[in-house]
């Protein structure tokens, strides 16, 4: 395998965006020597991808340790690699816990990655809250009973397995089966051959193209600066878009030529239609992301600020009109905008945008619908601007969703001359464990 390169120079780079890095403040030179280390992170995702099995070949793989003679199954186990490997001994990409969910919210198999199985919790806890059910739920450990041929080496963990199966072949056989049936839930796909296509990195990691969008924009738009004017778009687009011809394919590649306006060199093709590397409707739907990820914890800092006051007046033993203030304010303002914010973070993060496709695997649980973030005059006090968000929330509990909340369109790259559109168990080792969500969540 050969080793990935970045295909282009800097120079070409840091040419390419003068007139755009000048409309963010900073010079071209400057952010280039940051989108270099943004573009290195950027390959290695595209080639780490590029290079990831498929979901159907790796529950293939697990299956065929059981097809053929049970004398040499264990050979057979010596055969896993990569994620087949992994999940038989019971790592990830296979679920670690299991979520019981409520009514019509679905258990959840949570794939045994940290950042998920907390998202996962959190989640599980405001579907509870919504549904004004006791937030208490119950959480079952799950395990293949091959957890002890786990090793940091996959050789010896390869070794591992093959003993075991050498020494009992019928139970060795059971628990593969087992590690098969327990990837397919948390795969969320069952033994039809859909969904099966998809790379194991799909819905559970943001695409690349998203990842890099979200950096770039780190970069020139911090999240804290609010929405983006639509005249800064373009700007971006380019910034992104020479990122991607950088990595791959390089200026002289590209077919571009350098030249000189007012000054500025940069990058410019035959025609004056810019043709895109990725799909435009990313970069409006993170942006749009962003902006309400802000307001909302901006939100939640100044309604925590208010609580803390007054816990602060009043200490105890606290006077029961003051007590039962803090619990509506915990209960209308407080959890509901941390719940709110909570999953528009965790969509940024995964690249959720299909937000009411109910296919889409979500290895935190189903959806969760979220009314949309209301516009915010120019000037609005953050007083006002938290009355807003929770009478817009109390709406929704009450009517519910009237359209796909903050729903991503995907589109298709824009051809030239058109503007681009926005956007069973089997053992007893087998936990079962209560959660109570405590008054601090």
């Amino acid at each position: 395998m050969t080793r990935p390169e970045i295909k282009g120079k800097l120079s070409d780079l840091e040419g390419a965006i003068a007139g755009d890095a000048k409309e963010f403040g900073t010079s071209s030179r400057a952010l280039a020597e940051q989108l270099r280390f943004v573009a290195m992170d950027y390959l290695i995702l595209e080639w780490d991808y590029a290079a990831s099995q498929t979901r159907g070949n790796v529950l293939k793989s697990i299956a065929s340790v059981t097809e053929g003679n049970p004398e040499t199954i264990g050979l057979r186990g010596f055969g896993l690699d990569g994620d087949a490997l992994a999940a038989v001994c019971g790592q990830y990409p296979t679920a670690s816990i299991k979520l019981h969910g409520v009514e019509d919210y679905q258990d959840v198999y949570v794939p045994g990655r940290l950042d998920l199985e907390v998202a996962a919790f959190k989640k599980m806890a405001a579907v509870h809250a919504r549904k004004n059910a006791p937030v208490l739920f119950k959480a079952d450990g799950m395990e293949t009973g091959l957890e002890g041929a786990q090793a940091p080496d996959a050789m010896i963990s390869r070794e591992k397995l093959k003993a075991l199966g050498e020494a009992s072949p019928a139970l060795f056989t059971e628990a593969i089966a087992h590690a098969e049936t327990l990837l397919k839930r948390t795969l969320q796909v069952g033994d039809s051959a859909s969904g099966r296509n998809l790379k194991m990195a799909d819905h559970v990691e943001a695409p690349p193209k998203w990842k890099l969008i979200n950096r770039v924009l780190d970069l020139i738009w911090p999240l804290e600066k609010g929405p983006m004017h639509a005249s800064k778009m373009k700007y971006a687009r380019n910034i992104i878009n020479h990122v991607i011809i950088y990595v791959f394919e390089g200026a002289q590649e590209n077919g571009q030529r350098v030249k000189r306006i007012d000054g500025l060199i940069t990058c410019d093709d035959d025609s004056d239609e810019q043709d895109f590397r990725f799909d435009p409707g990313m970069l409006s739907t993170i942006l749009t992301y962003r902006h309400q990820i802000n307001t909302l914890r901006e939100a939640v800092k100044y309604v925590e600020k208010r609580k803390f006051a007054l816990e602060a007046t009043h200490p105890y033993p606290r006077p029961e009109h003051v007590i039962q203030r803090i619990l509506r304010l915990e209960a209308r303002a407080f959890y509901p905008l941390l719940d709110w914010r909570r999953e528009l973070e965790a969509r940024l993060r995964l690249g959720d945008y299909r937000t009411s496709d109910a296919g889409v695997r979500r290895p935190t649980g189903g959806i969760y619908a979220l009314p949309g973030v209301p516009t915010m005059m120019k000037g609005l006090s953050q007083a006002g601007i938290v009355a807003r968000l929770v009478r817009a929330w109390r709406v929704f509990l009450r009517e519910g969703p009237k359209a796909p909340p903050n729903k991503g369109v995907s589109k298709k790259p824009t051809s030239k001359g058109k503007k681009p559109a926005k956007a069973g168990k089997l053992n007893s080792s087998i936990r079962n464990i209560s959660l109570r969500r405590p008054s601090g969540r």
